[in-house]
């Protein structure tokens, strides 16, 4: 691949310009640097090189000042900036140089996968016991299984390589998507060995963390009795819990090692490792969620706006799920970065285009005043957490076996957490009505987690949900086509195949 034959380079630069990490906390502030010719010897060289690894999640699509605009891709928001390019692959048929995350996943992700290699390839070299090198390399491995997973689901059959790419290697087919899920879960039952079965607190990843990526392979798969028992296998080892406020959640105060439910994320550290997630997703307004997506939020009653009297059309945004406040700024709300740290949204909202009201508050701390000083976040991205495993594991049930009580008790768990405090489900649902109403629950818990498009493609509701998005909702009428569901592969590297008299081959469609 014509990325390939920069790997060698940039998983070095990658590894040797980063910081140590211990089991005690991932150390995102560099010291020194190491040169290549004492490099591989010491326990020290091994935590740098980890933390070099960790540090892939931070430089391509899964950063803070990314990770939002993932939902601009479906039927939640629009991005006024055209962040990851999500605008220009929504207003025009997708093709093979559209550009942002929809080509460029592709590339960043290979280079993360390098990095990943190149240690996996080297590590044995570091003079430390066994049961440290064993983890070390799980947790690698769980990181080339996270990429090759994302890969897989945007691009379908992919080039699988497992070691470090050298010019003189030949370029790689593809592989069908089935072989490389069975690396990858071959991958993480030897990950699972040697994780630790702890709480995720300090940056590295454990057990629950690889049983929880099996699981959505499994749930992504239509496997459902294996991703039921998957995500049971989580909440029965009673390692993961909610954590009561939602809104902080999110944000730095809310993320110390008091915090149970997150699973996986990518971490911050001030001064020298900092996100701008105030800036771009609050000042910036780089995320605007559809009206659509607000109408979903129900009354505190639990009843739709559309069957609630506790809706009242003149005050819309009273009486609702306090999710909605804690994730989408509305007209008349407080919206912070002022002089006193409370400007109203309406003074901003003269910015974005019609028929847009919205802004995200979710990442968004708006009790830090000024806008300058909003620049300094260090609050981590969150991509796994237990709300997830929680209804991962209803849809899966449901979809087994049926609305049964553990079904019920799951999503009620999500909707009593103590911030939120919805009433429990009513009894009775069929197994259509209780997938409606897992399908709705993921829409509103996990908006803005990058989980909505991967949801619309599994349940094959794209083209019926994002497709209909028009200009009463969205400034410009969204584009979403049967091929959508998998993404084209870069031009740039179908090109560099055929001048090496190679042909990668094309997703059907582009």
């Amino acid at each position: 691949m014509q990325l390939f034959k920069y790997k060698y380079i940039i998983s070095l630069s990658l590894i040797l310009g980063l910081s140590s990490c211990s089991r005690n906390n991932l150390n995102l502030n560099p010291h020194d640097q190491l040169s290549q010719g004492t490099f591989w010897k010491t326990q020290q060289d091994g935590q740098l090189a980890l933390t070099g690894c960790y540090h892939t999640l931070a430089t391509g699509y899964f950063n803070m000042n990314n990770f939002a605009a993932w939902d601009a891709l479906t039927d939640d928001s629009w991005t006024l900036e055209n962040d990851i390019g999500a605008q220009s692959a929504m207003i025009a048929p997708i093709t093979s140089t559209t550009g942002g995350i929809i080509t460029g996943f592709y590339n960043t992700t290979y280079k993360a996968i390098g990095v990943c290699n190149y240690f996996l390839d080297n590590i044995g070299s570091v003079d430390v016991p066994a049961s440290q090198l064993d983890e070390w390399k799980a947790e690698v491995l769980f990181l080339r299984s996270f990429y090759y997973f994302y890969l897989t689901q945007f691009y379908g059959d992919v080039p699988l390589t497992l070691h470090s790419y050298t010019l003189s290697d030949s370029l790689l087919p593809k592989s069908p998507k089935a072989d490389v899920e069975n690396q990858i879960l071959g991958d993480l039952n030897t990950a699972i060995q040697s994780l630790p079965d702890q709480a995720y607190t300090d940056g590295h990843v454990v057990k629950g963390t690889a049983l929880m990526l099996k699981a959505k392979i499994a749930l992504y798969d239509n496997n459902f009795q294996d991703a039921a028992s998957l995500t049971s296998q989580i909440m029965q080892s009673g390692t993961f819990s909610l954590y009561p406020d939602y809104y902080t959640l999110f944000l730095t105060k809310g993320q110390g090692a008091d915090n149970k439910e997150i699973m996986f994320s990518v971490r911050y550290l001030s001064p020298n490792d900092e996100n701008q997630s105030n800036i771009q997703w609050g000042w910036y307004l780089g995320v605007s969620p559809f009206q659509n997506l607000v109408d979903a939020y129900e009354c505190t009653d639990g009843l739709p706006i559309t069957q609630s009297p506790l809706y009242n059309p003149a005050q819309p945004y009273s009486n609702r799920d306090p999710r909605l406040n804690a994730t989408i700024v509305v007209p008349g709300s407080s919206y912070g970065f002022g002089p006193d740290g409370a400007a109203k949204w309406d003074q901003r909202r003269v910015l974005i285009q019609s028929p847009l009201l919205y802004n995200i508050r979710k990442y968004v701390d708006s009790t830090i005043q000024g806008v300058s000083a909003s620049q300094h976040c260090e609050n981590d991205v969150v991509i796994f957490r237990y709300a997830d495993v929680l209804l991962s594991y209803a849809e899966a049930q449901n979809e087994n076996s049926g609305p049964d009580a553990s079904v019920y008790q799951a999503v009620n768990d999500v909707r009593t957490r103590p911030s939120v405090n919805l009433p429990p489900l009513a009894s009775g649902l069929s197994q259509a009505q209780m997938r409606d109403t897992i399908r709705h629950e993921r829409r509103i818990e996990l908006a803005f987690e990058s989980q909505r498009w991967l949801d619309l493609k599994r349940w094959n509701l794209g083209v019926e949900k994002i497709g209909a998005i028009g200009t009463d909702q969205s400034p410009v009428k969204y584009v979403f086509l049967p091929n959508n569901y998998l993404w084209p592969f870069p031009q740039s590297e179908i090109d560099y195949y055929k001048a090496h008299g190679h042909d990668l081959g094309q997703n059907p469609g582009y």
